[in-house]
């Protein structure tokens, strides 16, 4: 029988694993000590403001493609997997690097929207579709903007260019199977030192750079030109062609930039002599044509000069008589046509005088442009339509019991329209302006034999302007004692205003209207005539009668291309 053994002392196991310890540790120092100098050299973890802005190479070749942030997790998961004791410095050396942007970024405080946008891609990245959605709303809620913001600080125009050539190492992820712990750590350290090395300068002077010239345009203010300022600057400007549909092809062919500026001059003229609607909208093709729209001042002297539409047209004093024939007696050696054309031949002259008086004065100052759109004018082209509402109380039956009181909304239109001879047609009905409008051409108003029903209503009547040349203001009523049985004190004529006589309802009655041409709104000139009286005339036992006023509505302007410019 074999003596038992004897149980070793606890002493000596101590020892025992004291002394393996020690040598194991020894030859991990050693084996630390032989790896390559690009492993132990390899530099420092980069300050948190470079780190933060790293971008893969592929990705700023791309600037399309939206960033997302590599994962330091797995990198740090896959280093945790080998990792056997908490004392090994194999293990620690190895994964401090990712440990140590990993801590940072989670310890990131999220300030400003751009940090918001950016944690946001990171979560959307891991998958945290929950918490990226929140700070994308957070983020869009401090600064509506900051998506622009983020591809300005990530992707500037500046990287648009050539980019650095992408190292010649394998990255990371592409790297074959590592065998053994240390020679894992080696590799991802290496990599992630070249990676840095490349990336983070060129992103970072972008940046910069960028940050800089919006900080520039942030603090240079707008100016704002006035509006002589800037079409001065547009006197040397060409017209340009259109560019191409498609990049890289010839542009489409532009016959009138290359026209002399007397010929564009004379077709300029033309269009202007046609419809000088069609001349003002010429000025939105091109700054070269809108400089010449708005600074030629012999194209807007022709149309102020105009017959067609211009102050030529204007009659200072009465041309027909209620009838609608000439107001003058001819001679029997003088026909209709001589008479037309002599009489034209005065107004031209007298619209030349006119014109030359007025335009030294505010607010033309010179400019037949101004003098244009600012003096007041008749219109040919369309009617002057006027739609007045007023309530009128009603009366219930009285079999019916009622709590509450009938009220009536009455709506009536007045029409008016102007014709270039002198003559003008006045029209009170209730009837719609798409039912009326186009029955006032000029042939159904001058047969009066066969009017529309529509029109049975329809006073025929003559026009007239203010005389800006009179040497003092004109009354409406010669003496007092017909301004008194008027009713009330008659206004002045000033330029502007506008003279109308018509037929009354009944025979022996005649209408007289005074009204005045007015804008109704800063871009809307020439458009509304506001009434200044309107007064009743019994031809009998000559008495005058005022209307009152107090439901009356402006008149309104509508262009009717039926109408062409009065002549039809």
């Amino acid at each position: 029988m074999k003596p038992a053994s004897a149980p070793v002392p606890s002493e000596s196991l101590s020892s025992e694993l004291e002394d393996f310890r020690t040598q194991w540790l020894q030859d991990l120092k050693i084996s630390h000590s032989s790896k390559p100098e690009a492993a132990l050299h390899s530099p420092a973890p980069p300050p948190p403001a470079a780190v933060t802005e790293e971008v893969d190479v592929d990705t700023i070749a791309n600037p399309d493609k939206i960033p997302e942030p590599a994962p330091a997790e797995d990198a740090q998961s896959s280093s945790e997997e080998e990792e056997d004791d908490d004392e090994n410095p194999g293990t620690a050396f190895g994964a401090t690097m990712f440990e140590y942007e990993s801590q940072r970024k989670k310890n990131r405080e999220l300030v400003s929207a751009l940090d918001h946008f950016e944690e946001a891609i990171k979560k959307e990245a891991h998958g945290n579709l929950g918490d990226s959605l929140n700070l994308y709303r957070k983020a869009f809620r401090m600064d509506s903007t900051v998506d622009k913001k983020y591809r300005q600080k990530h992707f500037p125009s500046t990287a648009k260019g050539p980019v650095t050539a992408p190292p010649t190492h394998a990255p990371a992820s592409k790297a074959p199977p590592i065998a053994s712990n240390s020679t894992k750590t080696a590799a991802i350290t290496a990599a992630a030192a070249a990676t840095t090395t490349t990336t983070i300068p060129t992103t970072t002077t972008a940046t910069s750079a960028t940050a800089a010239s919006a900080a520039n345009k942030q603090k240079e203010p707008a100016v704002i030109l006035p509006i002589a300022d800037l079409i001065a600057s547009f006197a040397y400007l060409q017209i340009t062609p259109a560019p191409p549909d498609i990049e890289g092809e010839p542009s489409p062919p532009c016959p009138i930039a290359d026209v002399p500026y007397e010929i564009l001059f004379q077709i300029l003229d033309l269009v202007a002599a046609h419809d000088i609607a069609d001349f003002s909208r010429l000025s939105l093709v091109c700054k070269r044509l809108a400089y010449i729209v708005a600074t030629e001042e012999r194209i807007w002297r022709s149309a102020c000069l105009s017959f067609r539409f211009g102050f030529s047209a204007m009659y200072y004093a009465f041309h027909r008589t209620l009838d609608g024939c000439l107001a003058a007696t001819l001679d029997p050696l003088t026909s209709e046509a001589q008479y037309e054309a002599h009489t034209d031949a005065r107004r031209l002259a007298r619209t030349q005088k006119v014109c030359a008086a007025l335009l030294k004065h505010k607010p033309y100052n010179g400019s037949w442009r101004q003098l244009f759109r600012l003096r007041p004018r008749l219109r040919f082209n369309g009617c002057y339509i006027s739609r007045v509402n007023y309530l009128r109380d009603g009366q219930a039956a009285p079999n019916q019991k009622t709590w509450h009181s009938t009220v009536h909304v009455v709506t009536y239109f007045r029409y008016l329209r102007f014709l270039r001879d002198g003559t003008v047609y006045s029209l009170l009905t209730t009837d719609e302006p798409t039912d009326i409008v186009p029955l006032l051409t000029c042939a159904m108003l001058r047969d009066r034999n066969q009017a529309h029903p529509m029109l049975a209503n329809l006073l025929c009547g003559r026009w007239r302007m203010a005389d800006p040349l009179a040497a003092e203001p004109a009354r409406r009523f010669a003496d007092d004692v017909t301004v008194a049985m008027a009713g009330g004190k008659m206004p002045f004529e000033v330029d502007g205003d506008v003279v109308v006589e018509t037929d009354g309802i009944v025979p022996k009655y005649k209408y007289l209207l005074q009204l005045a041409v007015r804008p109704s709104g800063k871009r809307s000139v020439n458009n509304k005539i506001v009434w200044n009286g309107f007064w009743s005339h019994h031809t009998e036992i000559d008495r005058w009668s005022a209307f009152p006023l107090k439901n009356e509505k402006p008149y309104i302007f509508s262009r009717v291309k039926a109408f062409g410019f009065g002549e039809s």
